[in-house]
């Protein structure tokens, strides 16, 4: 029965997910032949890929809503649907203009693939297997990072990047009618009482005050925030324009990125229980290894990264740690509470980090430079500028974390 499930619900849930990364990361191969063609500065490329986050952050509160009332089948595949009308406008558009609604609708439209995929995964399986196919499914969201580079890399050598999104169009088109039609119906919805959008604003401001989430959220945001934005766009125009690597060059340290990531929040749990078991706290080493992935990024704002291409997978591996958060959270608020509590967290992350950052990067770098060949090249000066304005947000964020007492003692708050 179980096989059959993962066949039925799994698997097309799963689909969804590995599609929604895939969507997240692309940009970054394809950024160089998109700005040539469309004459795109650095700011307009940074609003282009981040306006996926915005959408995707402003939806985590309808989503909750909507996945109580109708289900996760009738949502994901509405909304995965979505996003492959986002593909084929993003195919389509000729300009700024319309390359921003597809991104936007492409965001929405995958706002949803994990937390439906969660919702289908408590709703359908036994208890004792969802802790398990939880960590499958993340790692599934690995599987779609790495995808959107070497594989999409090699896509470019034999068709132009417009091609790239009709075909996860209809892909994703695909993966819609999938989820609609053999996910099982019964127990499709949760028979306790629906929440409404007032309860869920109501849980903002009860997080939003919680002295914890205070301690730890600017670190997420800028922690994690950074290392999407990084994967997701700005370290592919890095390698080309400062260390000079090839795109197969840039596709492969961009895939071991997405893998380093993924190993990250795949050990992290092993890393946190072994830390406990000496004394240590899950704050002190979520905190250390946000020391780490600030000290490499130091490095990288100081031009260290030019001759040191693979340093940028070594950003990704530290940057996990942030994600510990969520734990945190869910030990802080309680299984009653905890979605909920970590939906803010997503919320803070992807509106206000993911967008943010990324959008910033790009406003930074016109800032600096203005370059006025067709490939939009940034000296090695714009880039040690902008990743500087990001280190000292970071270190911020950190010296808050550290002095509201995140690294000298484990509070019982």
């Amino acid at each position: 029965m179980t096989l059959w499930l993962m066949f039925l619900v799994f698997a097309p849930f799963s689909a969804g997910y590995f599609l929604s990364y895939v969507f997240r990361n692309v940009n970054a191969v394809l950024s160089q032949p998109l700005a040539a063609e469309l004459s795109l500065t650095a700011s307009d490329l940074g609003l282009l890929t981040s306006v996926y986050f915005l959408a995707f952050a402003i939806f985590q509160l309808p989503l909750g809503v909507m996945l109580d009332r109708f289900g996760p089948r009738k949502v994901q595949s509405a909304l995965i649907l979505a996003a492959g009308v986002g593909a084929l406008v993003f195919y389509f558009s000729q300009s700024i203009a319309g390359l921003t609604i597809g991104r936007a609708l492409i965001g929405l439209g995958t706002s949803g693939a994990l937390m439906a995929g969660f919702k289908a995964i408590a709703t359908w399986f036994p208890k004792e297997q969802i802790p398990r196919l939880n960590g499958l499914m993340f790692a599934v969201g690995g599987l779609g990072a790495m995808a959107a580079a070497g594989p999409i890399e090699v896509l470019l050598q034999s068709m132009v990047w417009r091609d790239v999104f009709w075909w996860l169009a209809v892909i994703t088109t695909g993966v819609s009618l999938l989820i609609f039609v053999i996910v099982p119906k019964r127990n499709d919805l949760d028979h306790r009482p629906p929440s409404s959008l007032a309860s869920q604003y109501a849980v903002i401001t009860e997080v939003w005050k919680d002295p914890v989430f205070v301690r730890l959220i600017p670190l997420l945001i800028i922690c994690s925030g950074s290392s999407m934005a990084v994967l997701g766009l700005w370290a592919a125009p890095y390698l080309r324009d400062v260390a000079n690597q090839s795109t197969s060059t840039v596709a492969q340290v961009l895939t071991l990125m997405a893998f380093a990531q993924a190993f990250g929040s795949a050990v992290s749990g092993y890393i946190v229980a072994a830390a406990r078991k000496r004394g240590f706290e899950l704050e002190q080493v979520l905190g250390l290894s946000a020391f780490l992935a600030l000290v490499v990024l130091a490095v990288i704002a100081l031009g260290g990264a030019a001759g040191l291409p693979w340093i940028w997978p070594l950003f990704g591996l530290f940057a996990t740690g942030t994600q510990m958060t969520y734990a945190r959270l869910a030990e802080r608020f309680g299984p009653e509470k905890a979605g909920r509590a970590n939906g803010v967290a997503n919320i803070a992350l992807f509106g206000v980090g993911s967008f943010g950052i990324q959008f910033l990067l790009g406003v930074a770098l016109d800032f600096w430079d203005q370059p006025t060949n067709s490939n939009a090249v940034y000296s090695a000066e714009a880039y040690s500028f902008a990743f500087g304005v990001l280190t000292a947000l970071f270190a911020l964020a950190w010296v808050w974390f550290f002095f509201k007492g995140g690294m000298k003692r484990a509070l019982g708050d």
